[in-house]
């Protein structure tokens, strides 16, 4: 999905009852990676593994809570997402928390 716009990315994407699996920062690139587990439509059963790929990182923010993180593992973690319209900052509203992340580009890539 790269190069997608924001705005459909957020149509397109439900990430209501996704799963953070992993977040990887790496500041020499200016990337973040987040690994997540979501539902393709509301009708599925199992979750897919995807990636969020922020690219040219300018702030990164989080507020969690690993206790509630962790206790919403089987029904899902994340309770909605806005990405940026276009560079900017995505809010990814967590059960424990809230991640915020400004960047220049963000990319969806789902697994096969």
């Amino acid at each position: 999905m790269k190069g997608k716009n924001p705005e459909q990315l957020a149509a397109d994407i439900e990430l209501h009852d996704a799963l953070i699996k992993n977040m990887k920062i790496d500041y020499a690139t200016k990337c973040i990676t987040i690994n997540v587990e979501f539902y393709k439509n509301k009708d599925e059963r199992n979750r897919v593994s995807a990636l969020i790929v922020f690219d040219e990182v300018e702030s990164f923010s989080e507020v969690s809570n690993f206790d509630a993180l962790h206790s919403f593992v089987s029904s899902g973690n994340i309770v909605q997402w806005v990405p940026a319209q276009g560079k900017g900052t995505t809010y990814i509203d967590l059960t424990g928390g809230c991640i915020a992340i400004t960047a220049k580009q963000v990319n969806f890539k789902k697994s096969k």
